[in-house]
């Protein structure tokens, strides 16, 4: 209810899972969070239904599953490209999680996939020392170049 915190500036994320065996309580969560904040899906890409799921929820961005930005490689390329393709096609960001690797960047960034995290920028911190890291910057992080 704070009217000074933008809309879209906090987000609700539910896992792809989650979201596959409850779409009615999920739509129903859409309605009563959107538009204040942003809502994605967590873990996305590892049930075979991904790709229709986007074009029927409404959602602002997906978190690619780990293990889908893991095989970002040759072997896993083409389920990469599918995924980040068919988010791009609706105007839905991805996010690649667990990046590890240049390699890793290297790929989802020529398929179109512009934000990660992961171990590559920064390690997990304690709540007290994230003051400090956004102080002093996280180096090459937010997006992928």
């Amino acid at each position: 209810e704070d009217p000074g915190i933008p809309a879209g500036r906090i987000a609700v994320e539910v896992p792809e899972t989650v979201v596959e065996e409850n779409r009615g309580a999920f739509l129903r969560l859409a309605e009563m969070v959107r538009p204040k904040f942003s809502l994605g899906v967590d873990g996305f890409g590892i049930l075979m239904s991904s790709t229709s799921m986007l074009e029927t929820l409404p959602i602002d961005y997906v978190k690619l599953h780990r293990s889908i930005t893991t095989a970002a490689s040759l072997a896993g390329r083409d389920r990469v490209v599918e995924l980040v393709s068919a988010a791009n096609t609706v105007g839905i960001t991805t996010i690649a999680l667990g990046v590890e690797s240049l390699e890793q960047v290297n790929v989802l960034q020529a398929v179109g996939c512009r934000l990660a995290q992961g171990f590559l920028y920064a390690g997990a911190v304690a709540a007290e020392d994230l003051r400090e890291l956004i102080a002093v910057g996280f180096g090459e992080v937010a997006e992928v170049r």
